[in-house]
């Protein structure tokens, strides 16, 4: 049981991402106590139960991007991909729940002036708990989805196999500058690395008459986010996105990792911050 709660978990820490999910569940939690009222009729004006239950949605909001988004932003070390564990995201989210069902209980009772009582009490536990479980749900969903896909196209055939070998149409992605002004169309399977250069991005992929590259007006990050439903296109590093078919090895250890490539001379370094979504991606195709 300790093995399993200790086994790394990797915490998504993507801030889009998480700003989406926290805003979404703020809003959702909100229209329901809004229109099935389950705390009861508290006012009768249609206004004051606005302003009331807009006060839940302000206290789910305010918790969730404290412990989700802003601590996670202060204490990079602690949530990194190599670091991160199941019991950590268990105690994470029992911590938000607690923090939810006191602040809930301050609310109704002190600025609201409901008298408390048990089945209220109840009520207030549970509405607490909803943002926490759906959280939990949306991020399995999301990783369950993410090794789907790496298996819907490692079955697929396309993974590690020369460009001559493939028969069908292959997945194509189209790089686009800021501007629009540049575009670059390539199937998936050929594509090696990507990296950062200043306001631009080299691509670099292979053909059969050997790696091109070229340069695109575009960053990384935004580049990272386009790519985000090709599970196989992971980040490394601060520099430099990879495609992780085309990874031959990964050398080194947790502070000085670093990628061998098919096609690619040069060793990829790997930040400890990506190593342990990096390593869990190669198993998976590996596997």
């Amino acid at each position: 049981m300790l093995q399993f709660l200790n086994r790394p978990y990797p915490y998504h820490d993507d801030l889009r991402y998480n700003l989406k999910v926290v805003t979404g569940i703020t809003l959702g939690i909100f229209l329901f106590l809004l229109f099935f009222q389950p705390i009861g009729a508290i006012q009768s004006n249609f206004d004051n139960k606005l302003l009331f239950y807009a006060g839940y949605a302000g206290i789910i909001l305010i918790i969730l991007t404290l412990l989700k988004i802003v601590i996670p932003s202060m204490f990079p070390s602690w949530f990194s991909g190599s670091s991160w564990k199941l019991s950590w995201d268990i105690l994470l989210n029992a911590i938000a729940w607690g923090f939810l069902c006191v602040a809930f209980g301050f609310y109704t009772r002190f600025v609201v002036q409901v008298p408390i009582t048990f089945f209220l009490v109840v009520k207030i536990v549970l509405i607490a708990l909803a943002p926490v479980v759906i959280y939990i749900i949306i991020n399995e969903y999301r990783r369950n989805r993410k090794h789907a896909l790496l298996t819907q196209r490692k079955e697929s055939g396309n993974a590690g196999v020369n460009v001559e070998e493939i028969k069908e149409k292959p997945v194509e992605i189209e790089f686009t500058s800021g501007t629009k002004s540049e575009k670059l169309n390539l199937p998936l399977h050929q594509i090696i690395l990507i990296k950062s250069a200043n306001n631009y991005i080299e691509i670099f992929w292979k053909t059969a008459e050997g790696v091109q590259r070229q340069l695109i007006r575009a960053t990384l990050s935004k580049t990272e986010r386009m790519l985000k439903k090709y599970p196989e296109i992971i980040r490394c590093h601060r520099m430099y996105i990879i495609n992780a078919n085309c990874v031959k090895k990964l050398s080194g250890g947790t502070n000085t990792s670093q990628l061998i490539l098919s096609d690619f001379p040069e060793p990829i370094p790997v930040s400890r911050h990506y190593l342990l979504r990096v390593t869990e991606t190669l198993n998976f195709l590996a596997g």
